[in-house]
């Protein structure tokens, strides 16, 4: 099996398009991000002073610390910032809230909608209610550019990201499954001893091409986040602090994880959660490549599926209808509704979600039902007449 897998590694190894997609990818990574790191330089130095002067927590005496600090734009900004409402949200605020969305989805107040909705901001309140009476999530992140920075680095750069390994986790799987047809060989291939088995190797090579693809990826594209922030004290500070904000159908409102997030832990979450998407668009390649005849027509369905899954759903909401949006996302989009509100994981997502932690169970079991559909396509090429 190895032996064969290694083979299917050069082949795939030769192809420019392979090595052509992953230099203009690292490169465009490693100029955006570092571009960005050093637009957010100062904001960052002034956290690491404040933090020196007023700690990290956002307490009754913290603005009185603040004003100890120099005169600056980013003082001044903060101490009138400090001057709004910056508490930590009551189970009573994120209660309302959740009534505020059941009005939103016009489903009533007893249907299936509203009582999902319902259940899940009663466990979010509960959550906030805790995290009021323990303080734990009053620290100052980054304080008023904590929405601004928070947003272009988990949502633009790491959504960038997962689409890049997506294209190209998706281009090494069909060029896999495809090669043989393309070179008119594949009668040959699968009359030797090892026969059909051949595919199952071509989509392990594959994937392993994925994985490394995703990792330099990830790596080019937050090492020079790593560096502007080495000194940083924000890596230990909970994302979901007073200044953090998401912006969701009903407005601004509080960025509340599920479970409390320091900055690295959400980091390490996110970067996950980005590869089990590359890994559900690896297995729908595999599928599409197995049975379709040719790496054109493998291209077009998965491309279709992809577009599909995000477009529909993206049509319903913006005409308000909730049913049909949840029923197409729980039934066929989740990957790509996941994809798609990359921005507020693992917050409750207002309408978008109906369940805590939805983008990760909806990704997760698109994973195993896609790697089931993968399993019954090598089954069905086994005894497809070539």
């Amino acid at each position: 099996m190895w032996p064969v897998v290694r083979h299917e590694l050069r082949k795939i190894a030769t192809l420019p398009m392979i090595w052509g997609f992953l230099v203009v990818c690292v490169a465009l990574n490693l100029t955006l991000a570092s571009l960005h790191a050093i637009s957010i330089r100062d904001d960052i130095d002034f956290i690491g002073r404040t933090v020196a002067v007023a700690g990290t927590r956002v307490d009754g005496g913290f603005a009185g610390r603040v004003r100890h600090l120099p005169e600056s734009r980013q003082r001044e900004d903060l101490l009138q910032a400090l001057e709004g409402d910056v508490r930590i949200p009551t189970g009573h605020d994120i209660t309302e809230l959740g009534r505020r969305y059941v009005d939103l989805l016009h489903s009533g107040e007893r249907g299936p909608l509203a009582n999902l909705m319902n259940d899940k901001y009663r466990t979010l309140a509960g959550h906030a209610r805790a995290m009021h009476d323990s303080g734990t999530s009053s620290d100052l992140y980054l304080g008023v550019a904590s929405e601004r920075i928070h947003t272009a680095l988990f949502g633009t750069m790491l959504g960038g990201v997962t689409w890049e390994a997506i294209a190209f986790a998706v281009l090494a799987m069909l060029y896999a499954l495809g090669r043989e047809r393309l070179a008119r060989t594949e009668s040959t291939v699968m009359s030797t001893r090892f026969g059909r088995r051949i595919v199952p190797a071509k989509m392990l090579a594959a994937g392993m091409i994925g994985v490394c693809g995703f990792l330099l990826f990830v790596l080019s594209a937050i090492a020079p986040y790593m560096t502007a922030l080495a000194d940083s004290p924000i890596w230990g500070m909970d994302v979901s602090g007073p200044f953090n904000r998401a912006t969701t159908e009903l407005g601004e409102q509080p960025f509340l994880t599920w479970t409390r997030f320091t900055f690295v832990g959400y980091l390490g979450a996110s970067t996950a959660l980005s590869f089990m998407l590359m890994l559900t668009a690896l297995l729908l390649a595999a599928v599409a490549g197995t049975l379709c005849r040719s790496m054109a027509a493998a291209f077009s369905a998965t491309g279709l599926v992809m577009f599909a899954a995000g477009a529909l759903p993206a049509v319903c909401a913006q005409n308000g209808w909730w049913e049909a949006y949840h029923l197409i996302v729980l039934i066929a989009a989740g990957p790509m509704h996941a994809l798609l509100t990359r921005s507020m994981w693992f917050t409750d997502m207002g309408l978008k979600a109906l369940m805590p932690w939805q983008e990760s169970i909806e990704t997760l079991a698109s994973a195993i039902i896609l790697a089931i559909a993968v399993k019954m396509a090598c089954r069905r090429f086994r005894g497809k007449d070539l």
